[in-house]
């Protein structure tokens, strides 16, 4: 396979997205794979949308899931908070307005069709975790150290029995590395240490973040450089215009409660 590289979470983000891509195409990287959440939040959906089709049809995009934001402007954004609905009811319209009603929708029967779990030779694809390929999250908060030693939640040990070899998955916005090693300890890396261990082994779970809205203080587009040839995997952050596209969502998006509106825009300077 070589080098890939893992996006997720593009929500909507043109901006990010055509940055990201820019800066893959600058390490000479040819494969794609993407781990959902396509759409959802941001004011680009239908010129994401565009691109990944893109992508796919020309063979770059090798892999893709769906994503929980992708499967509730299928369905109806069931269980989300009134922040991440009203985008979700917002992004419908639009995609009705570039291409139809559902069933002739080509955006709409794109985000249908995908799978919410793809095995790539040894690689489990998800948005979120094994069990809930769509909704549970892997968070920060599930890592814990106590006494020098990294500690994990049950769900997390649960998770860990799920899969054989490298998760990879997006959901929380949030980049890590988590190892569940051969003695049954945990080793975390998030943050600056990210550099310190990039190699990959069975059980390591490797969050992507986000391209298109990072929540870890950062507010740079993130995406990761899988090498399977030395097994070892390299986080990227990209520098693109966080208030171009804030101020494209408050020129597009008017329909929304301007007070969502406004924390959705806000958080894109932020990284939060």
């Amino acid at each position: 396979m070589g080098r890939i590289a893992v996006i997720s979470d593009i929500h909507s983000n043109l901006e990010a997205l055509e940055a990201v891509l820019a800066d893959i195409q600058k390490q000479g990287i040819s494969e794609i794979w993407c781990l959902g959440d396509i759409v959802g939040y941001g004011p680009d959906p239908v010129a994401c949308l565009d691109i990944v089709i893109g992508l796919k049809e020309k063979g770059t995009l090798t892999a893709i899931v769906q994503g929980n934001h992708d499967w509730a402007v299928v369905n109806e954004p069931l269980g989300f908070n009134s922040h991440s609905a009203s985008p979700i009811h917002w992004t419908k319209k639009e995609l009705i307005k570039a291409a139809g009603q559902p069933k002739e929708n080509k955006y709409y029967q794109f985000l249908k069709q995908l799978p919410s779990e793809l095995d790539q030779d040894g690689f489990i694809l998800v948005h979120g975790s094994p069990s809930d390929p769509l909704c549970e999250y892997i968070e920060r908060k599930d890592f814990f150290e106590k006494r020098g030693v990294v500690e994990v939640t049950p769900n997390v040990e649960r998770i860990f029995d799920c899969f054989d070899y490298v998760l990879l998955c997006g959901h929380t916005h949030y980049p890590i590395i988590a190892k569940r090693r051969e003695d049954g300890t945990y080793a975390l890396f998030c943050n600056s240490k990210l550099e310190d261990e990039p190699a990959l082994e069975p059980k390591t779970i490797v969050n992507a973040g986000s391209v298109g809205q990072p929540r870890d203080g950062n507010s740079k587009a993130g995406y990761v450089i899988l090498d399977t040839g030395d097994m070892s995997v390299n986080y990227r952050r990209v520098e693109y215009s966080p208030l171009v596209t804030h101020q494209k969502m408050m020129k597009r998006m008017g329909s929304i409660d301007p007070e969502t509106l406004e924390f959705l825009s806000d958080r894109l300077l932020e990284g939060r």
